[in-house]
């Protein structure tokens, strides 16, 4: 994305632009300048976010998570991760576990649940450069 004309080279000119779209994500009133008032608006953004997903991920359908919805989650994720379906997880499950997720970062961030994901609000973060 970086390299915009898809030149194989990125210029300056491609990384401002970058950073121009980065800032006016962030920039949350239009002031054109980043200040507190933006970082709040950002903090909102990500709590209600990580709100909506908690709830969405145990089922909550009238904004309560019961112990029974929050164990059934608790008792699916132990069952994705006994590979070997003992009712235990020992240490070469555990390696397993980890060299698949080094491997395949998103599938480690995937939540036990089976249903649409919730959509994200604008984020933060970084962008990552790619040519």
């Amino acid at each position: 994305q970086a390299d915009a004309n898809k030149d194989g080279v990125i210029t300056v000119e491609e990384v401002l632009a970058q950073a121009g779209k980065r800032f006016d994500g962030r920039d949350r009133n239009k002031d054109g300048v980043l200040d507190k008032t933006d970082a709040e608006a950002m903090r909102k953004e990500m709590a209600a976010y990580a709100v909506q997903r908690f709830m969405h991920l145990y089922g909550a359908k009238d904004g309560k998570v019961t112990r029974e919805q929050f164990n059934a989650v608790a008792k699916e994720r132990f069952t994705e991760r006994d590979l070997n379906r003992d009712g235990k997880i020992d240490r070469e499950e555990l390696k397993e576990l980890a060299q698949v997720a080094a491997k395949n970062p998103e599938l480690a961030a995937v939540s036990a649940s089976t249903t649409a994901p919730v959509p994200r609000p604008p984020q933060p973060t970084r962008a990552i450069c790619k040519l």
